[in-house]
């Protein structure tokens, strides 16, 4: 029978711990060989039996548990099965513990949680503060004012134009300028007169002759709820000296919002000789001549019966409808733009009160 066995039954039996001489680190079995004779064998095997003190039985730390120094140690062989399932159950722990380390980050993992979770529910609350603000400054706004409903709950994509003219080609430019901006457009025309000469002369006498147009509508009463007007005037000015330059005034008009804005065309140059023809066309005693000339560019430069022709085609590069397209968009965008800010002060004003 193998001594090193018995001994190390021997010492079991006793209530001594088997102390592995492996490091956890390297997990491989080390095997103490030391050259010891039969006699020194036996000697351990009976020292191993004989009767131990009880401090001795206390002896559980591996430093605790080394045999005395009057004492030959026993060699103790470790078979492959020990060494194997004594690393595995240091592995398994070590694997467990860096699986934990990994999941929850430590301290700075779980401040990380915590502030995660802090700020999901300081979100929520927030988010349903605002919806619910939102709804009761919205209830109040369409309570003051009605038409902003539209606006507010994204119809305004939709827009219904009355015209003051006739000119099929300036309907459609500035139908096609506000479909550049709004999704849908209707227009419809109604002609309308002015207190303004047929072609005004300046600045003032051309934004005059679209307003007179609107107000004449208005005091019609031809326009329905929601209705956008749209004053249009032909004129010219002396923008540079001794140079005339053709321009056409849109005015805009929404009775149920009360926005009004004005704009100009694209300026075309005219030819001396088109404003000479036309001021000597227009008698002395003309009774409008204070605000401009009795005959239009059309009928100047085209002839007679041409009071809405395309004679921006004749003296320029871009048609009538061209050049009313770009400034019907131009309008409608910073129409739309007045809206939104409208609703953002009554939004203001509202959360205010």
């Amino acid at each position: 029978m193998d001594i090193a066995k018995e001994v190390e039954s021997a010492l079991e039996e006793e209530g001594y711990v088997k102390i592995d001489s492996t490091s956890p680190s390297t997990m491989t079995t080390t095997t103490l060989t030391s050259p010891v004779s039969s006699i020194e064998k036996t000697a351990s095997l009976s020292s191993a039996f004989s009767p131990r003190s009880p401090e001795e039985n206390r002896l559980t730390t591996p430093a605790q548990q080394q045999i005395r120094p009057g004492i030959s140690s026993p060699v103790v062989s470790q078979g492959a099965n020990s060494n194997e399932s004594t690393g595995s159950s240091l592995s398994t722990w070590h694997s467990k513990e860096n699986d934990q380390v990994d999941q929850l980050g430590g301290v700075w993992g779980w401040m990380s949680n915590a502030v995660s979770a802090g700020l999901q529910t300081t979100q929520n609350l927030g988010r349903n503060i605002v919806e619910k603000t939102k709804t009761s400054v919205e209830s109040v706004i369409t309570t003051l004012d009605p038409e902003m409903e539209d606006y507010m709950y994204g119809r305004d994509q939709s827009i219904s134009l009355v015209i003051t003219t006739e000119d099929s080609e300036v309907i459609e430019a500035i139908k096609d300028g506000f479909l550049q901006v709004f999704e849908l457009v209707v227009a419809q025309a109604h002609p309308s007169i002015s207190s303004i000469a047929p072609l005004p002369v300046g600045f003032s006498a051309g934004v005059k002759g679209a307003q007179h147009r609107v107000a004449n509508l208005v005091r019609g009463k031809k326009v329905l709820e929601k209705q956008v007007i749209i004053g249009v005037e032909e004129m010219i000015a002396e923008i540079l000296p001794g140079k005339w330059f053709a321009l056409t005034c849109l005015a805009l008009n929404d009775p149920s919002t009360k926005l009004e804005l004005e704009i100009f065309s694209q300026s075309i140059e005219i030819p001396k000789v088109y404003i000479t023809k036309a001021e000597k066309g227009t008698p002395s005693n003309y009774h409008l001549r204070w605000s401009g000339l009795s005959q239009t560019l059309g009928e100047v430069i085209l002839g007679s019966g041409q009071r809405h022709g395309d004679w921006h085609s004749k003296i320029s590069g871009s048609s009538k409808r061209q050049i009313l397209t770009v400034a019907a968009r131009t309008l409608a965008g910073e129409f739309k733009d007045r809206l939104k800010t409208s609703a953002e002060s009554l939004m203001e004003n509202a959360m205010v009160m």
